[in-house]
């Protein structure tokens, strides 16, 4: 009987052990900001991750320079990639076997990606760098354009707002006017594929 007894206590002790180092509770289901989200890990769609040698790998899009047109670039990671990630990787430019094949970057080398947030089909790109950076030119809209593609390659993106230091960054659309607001594809016409 006393056997059984402790047993039992013993059984009541080890699940409030387990109990309080388990994951906290909480009252209601809260929403995780898509910015915390890996790229590729909410993604819905087919194709989000494929298989390579037992490994998956999640795939995204980086947008280079070719000539005077932007080109898609496959890019890939065994871990899903947040947008900051993806924005990040673009910042970096191409790789040498991508510099070989004539892909470049417009983008300033001093300018780096903060933080990307996606709210709905807007991503909001923090930036820091040099104000001067984009100033109207074909040059300039290029180097945007490029944000804006591989942006929006992102699942559900269509708009982009670029800040920088924090503030709505004065940035040239294709045609070459200037706005503080969301940006898409359509503004860069030219420089699609």
């Amino acid at each position: 009987m006393w056997d059984r007894a402790r047993r039992g206590l013993a059984a009541v002790a080890a699940l409030l052990v387990l109990a309080a180092c388990g994951v906290t509770t909480q009252r209601s289901p809260h929403q995780i900001d898509d910015a915390n989200i890996p790229f590729g890990l909410a993604d819905r769609s087919p194709g989000g991750a494929t298989a390579s040698t037992g490994a998956a790998t999640f795939q995204y899009d980086i947008y280079l320079v070719s000539g005077d047109r932007l080109q898609a670039v496959k890019r890939g990671k065994t871990t899903p990639a947040t947008p900051t990630a993806v924005l990040r990787t673009l910042t970096k430019g191409p790789t040498s076997s991508e510099a070989d094949a004539g892909l470049r970057t417009l983008l300033d080398p001093g300018t780096t990606v903060d933080r990307v947030t996606v709210r709905g089909d807007l991503a909001t790109i923090d930036l820091k760098g040099d104000p001067e950076t984009f100033r109207p030119g074909s040059d300039q809209s290029l180097a945007l354009a490029q944000l804006v593609y591989t942006a929006t390659a992102l699942p559900g993106v269509s708009r982009v707002q670029v800040r920088l230091s924090g503030d709505p960054a004065e940035i040239p659309r294709g045609d070459g006017t200037l706005t503080t607001g969301p940006v898409r594809r359509s503004d860069y016409p030219a420089a699609a594929e």
